[in-house]
């Protein structure tokens, strides 16, 4: 199961690794912990189910995308795509979630920059890579850095902005992981202050 307050995990299994890499593609511009909600409850009715590996609910889901869309899960089409598509890589090499590198994550349908590297950097340790999302570019604003309002694409500007914020990581002592998880539970309690 997945908890967005304990992302980080460089000893998931298997199937742990399957279950993040699906949160990591579902909860991209939406948010974490509405989203693990609504995935844990899919992951639970699936082990229930005869425990197979996540990336089987392309095959034990007849329709993934509706079965998406019935759950309550955003773009649902473009998501159970990329699932599918990641089904085969791990067809291919069941090391595909250990080994990829950013770039290999990137090339499949769906996963942009964020994602990729979100990904690896909760589940690989000492790995130097910033998921620039927008909890990050306020931190980098807060530092008086000039950044965009959304993350940039893949690209020269998503790199001069990913090592700005690695810089802060090391200034604070702290590992990049760790560090991106402060920042977003910091900027996620600042949310839900000024919301209340």
């Amino acid at each position: 199961m997945v908890n967005p307050d304990e992302i980080t995990n460089y000893n998931r299994t298997d199937r742990e690794l399957e279950e993040f890499m699906v949160f990591a593609i579902c909860a991209a511009g939406k948010n974490a912990n509405t989203t693990a909600t609504i995935l844990n409850r899919i992951f639970l009715d699936f082990e229930l189910q005869g425990k197979m590996p996540v990336f089987h609910l392309s095959k034990r889901a007849a329709n993934l995308a509706n079965y998406f869309r019935i759950q309550g899960i955003g773009c649902y089409n473009s998501r159970a795509k990329t699932i599918r598509q990641l089904h085969r890589c791990i067809q291919h090499d069941s090391n595909f979630l250990k080994i990829a590198t950013v770039g290999e994550l990137e090339n499949v349908h769906g996963i942009g920059p964020k994602t990729a590297r979100f990904f690896i950097m909760h589940s690989r340790p000492n790995q130097r890579v910033a998921a620039l999302d927008t909890h990050i570019l306020k931190e980098l604003k807060a530092e008086g850095y000039s950044v965009p309002k959304a993350t940039p694409p893949a690209g020269k500007r998503y790199n001069e902005l990913e090592q700005l914020f690695i810089k802060l990581a090391d200034k604070s002592g702290m590992s990049v992981a760790d560090y991106d998880l402060a920042v977003w539970k910091k900027w996620r309690k600042k949310e839900f202050v000024v919301a209340t």
